[in-house]
């Protein structure tokens, strides 16, 4: 997953971060500083190759529950729902 938000990130590395700080290129330090919340004085410009397997994990996580409620079968041995191609997932 990293692969491929990696490029999103080198664009707010190299354009968008400098288009606003007046050109300032900024190291992994201040990159981390400018990832924090505005409320513990970052700039909220999270970095999403970081991020990404977290929030992945912790959405699989929560919408567990819903799946196995989805997928229970019913009388007629068809889910609740009909949808053949959600058992896949």
């Amino acid at each position: 997953m990293e692969d491929y938000l990696q490029p999103f990130e080198d664009v707010i590395r190299h354009h968008l971060i400098p288009a606003i700080t007046g050109g300032h290129v900024v190291n992994d330090k201040e990159r981390f500083l400018l990832a924090l919340p505005p409320r513990l004085g970052g700039l909220g410009l999270k970095n999403f190759v970081d991020t990404a397997p977290y929030e992945y994990d912790n959405s699989r996580g929560f919408t567990v529950n819903l799946k196995n409620q989805l997928l229970d079968k019913n009388e007629e041995g068809g889910n609740k729902l009909n949808l053949p191609a959600f058992e896949q997932i």
